[in-house]
């Protein structure tokens, strides 16, 4: 084997190394920051639930404060308006909450997306890495076979007779 070919080979074995590793380390970043999404979809789940509780208990204050003041206005006696208030109230509330509701399932599926195909942009760098070192490994192979020549095999002998 020539010292030519001995480079090329290691040149080839060294590039395949890097291949991979690069493929690695993309492929492991790529699972860092889905793990990272997964992390920021679950806080925001979180700081919706505490944003519906606020808006709740913002609803109980307000529901309390009006029903003194109408209890105040009509001095003890209860009202048609104080129940229709009351209701209109509800319904606000309800709306409020359900529109909360869906765009934080909105936000949480979108980031649940991002995270999979964080994942899959992963795994293309990392089949993208094997299809570059196998990429490598025959163009080595061409290489060589351009630079190989057989030696001529001996004639064979005839016997004497």
């Amino acid at each position: 084997m020539s010292a030519l070919t001995a480079f090329q080979i290691g040149a080839t074995i060294l590039g395949i190394s890097g291949q991979n590793k690069a493929a690695s380390a993309q492929r492991l970043q790529a699972e860092q920051q889905a793990r990272q999404m997964e992390i920021d979809r679950q806080v925001a789940e979180v700081q919706a639930m505490q944003q519906r509780n606020q808006r709740i208990a913002d609803y109980n204050t307000a529901r309390s404060t009006n029903n003194a003041q109408f209890s105040f206005n009509l001095e003890g006696g209860e009202s048609s308006s104080l129940a229709a208030f009351e209701q209109e109230q509800k319904l606000t509330v309800s709306s409020d909450l359900a529109a909360s509701q869906f765009q934080s399932f909105l936000d949480q599926s979108s980031r649940s997306v991002a995270s999979r195909i964080e994942i899959q942009r992963g795994i293309n760098a990392s089949r993208v890495g094997s299809i570059n070192s196998l990429t490598m490994l025959a163009q080595l192979g061409a290489d060589l076979s351009k630079t190989y020549t057989p030696t001529p095999a001996p004639a064979p002998v005839t016997p004497v007779k």
